[in-house]
């Protein structure tokens, strides 16, 4: 058999398609599972994918096409504080709702990379970052950028 045949047979001159992946949820510690999905659920609109959450000391909460994974905080899940970046659409609306519902930690503001964002901590202090694009000017204070 040739070199050039040798090599076109190879594993690796076989093309087979990348491994493709398919989402990405972030999975917070938190230190009261009950309460932060409650908090999740009234304030931010997630539901329970879990059929009985009160055996649990895990949860999947969903909306839209977003996925959260809360997890009871032990010493293999040690709390901490963790940012959530979350791409809505009318973030002045949902802010407007926010804000009788849970203290609003800062914004909304424009920021330089064209985005409209405002901020919420969750019941554990886990900052939750709610955001849209924009083409207004900036407007955010060097302490958030």
């Amino acid at each position: 058999m040739s070199l050039a045949r040798a090599q076109t047979n190879s594993p690796a001159a076989t093309s087979s398609p990348e491994p493709k992946l398919m989402s990405i949820a972030p999975r917070l510690p938190v230190a009261d599972l009950q309460r932060s999905v409650d908090y999740y659920s009234s304030v931010l609109g997630f539901r329970s994918e879990d059929p009985n959450p009160e055996l649990s000391e895990f949860a999947i909460l969903c909306r839209d096409n977003c996925q959260l994974q809360l997890i009871k905080a032990d010493r293999w899940h040690p709390p901490g504080h963790f940012t959530i970046w979350l791409q809505v659409a009318e973030v002045l609306a949902l802010h407007s709702k926010l804000a009788s519902l849970t203290p609003i930690e800062w914004g909304p503001e424009e920021f330089p990379y064209g985005r409209r964002e405002f901020a919420v901590l969750d019941s554990n202090g886990h900052r939750v970052i709610l955001s849209e694009p924009t083409d207004e000017p900036t407007t955010c204070t060097k302490a958030n950028e």
